[in-house]
């Protein structure tokens, strides 16, 4: 796996159009630039962005080094900032897509880990912007598709973990392969459909289970010693919803509130609560994200 991600991203260094290219940090101190790397050099927990010179319709890669507590994506001159004021289309290290302050998806891609690769592809123009994005090798799709932003974007990253760098690479379109390639594994993890879309994931202690009905919600449902589960309270974003969807959004806490177990039955997902029994079969990652998702551009 080493060697064929350090193919994937050394093959790109000799690439002449990357000179005179550079990075600018936000002004909190917390940055310090080597030509194409990032590199975190604060006490961790203040979150520091980066800007890269070239923008517009490109293709770039990421090296990661360090914690996944980051967040790899595009700006425009005009939304960069510090810390959480920033403004633009990311795809974090939880796997979740952000807008600079606020979760916009959750469990849209994987979790991000020391030494990954993830390619990020703008196409822009008058119209219609996309961004689409591959992790180690391996198309993850298109992750914003906005309409109507005509400022022109550049790759931005934001780091807030000690030891943390990010180093970048502008690579070939027509060479980029950032289609949704990916499929179905075993177990629990992953984006699974039903009576309403759930995501899942394995923390050390606990079962991380979002849902999406109009607003996104998450529990921690722990493992108990038994092996069944208590989860907690979920929280969530507070968008007001239309009346139709509101009946749906109150089952989907009280589901996600009351889980007791998961288990697969063949291809199945199984999810046992106080608040119902639900069934769900694997789907796709998560939808993009639309201009409609992006609360300061509305």
């Amino acid at each position: 796996k080493v060697k064929r991600l350090q193919l994937l991203f050394y093959s790109f260094r000799f690439l002449p159009q990357h000179r005179n290219m550079s990075w600018t940090e936000d002004g909190s101190g917390n940055l310090k630039v080597e030509g194409d790397k990032l590199v975190y050099t604060g006490a961790g927990h203040n979150k520091a962005n980066g800007l890269w010179s070239q923008g517009g319709s490109g293709y770039w890669q990421f090296k990661i080094q360090g914690e996944s507590a980051l967040s790899l994506g595009v700006t425009s001159r005009a939304t960069f900032g510090p810390g959480y004021n920033i403004r633009g289309l990311f795809y974090n290290g939880s796997g979740n897509l952000s807008e600079g302050g606020k979760l916009v998806r959750t469990g849209w891609g994987p979790r991000l880990a020391d030494n990954d690769v993830v390619g990020m592809k703008v196409e822009q123009n008058t119209d219609r912007t996309r961004v689409s994005f591959s992790h180690n090798g391996v198309g993850l799709g298109t992750a914003f598709d906005i309409a109507n932003w005509g400022d022109e974007l550049c790759p931005a990253v934001g780091l807030e973990k000690q030891g943390q760098t990010v180093t970048i690479m502008p690579g070939d379109m027509s060479s980029s392969r950032t289609d949704d390639a990916r499929r179905a594994g075993e177990g629990f993890e992953g984006n699974w459909t039903g009576a309403f879309p759930i995501n899942i994931r394995r923390q050390p202690n606990d079962w991380r289970v979002a849902a999406f009905v109009g607003n996104n919600y998450v529990t921690a449902a722990k493992i108990n010693a038994d092996g069944s589960l208590s989860a907690g309270m979920p929280v969530g974003t507070q968008k007001m919803l239309p009346p139709e969807q509101r009946v749906l959004e109150e089952k989907a806490k009280q589901f996600l509130g009351g889980i007791t177990g998961i288990r697969r039955e063949g291809e199945r997902l199984v999810v046992e609560s106080t608040g119902g029994r639900q069934e769900f079969t694997y789907a796709p990652p998560a939808s993009s994200a639309h201009r409609e998702d992006i609360p300061w551009m509305n």
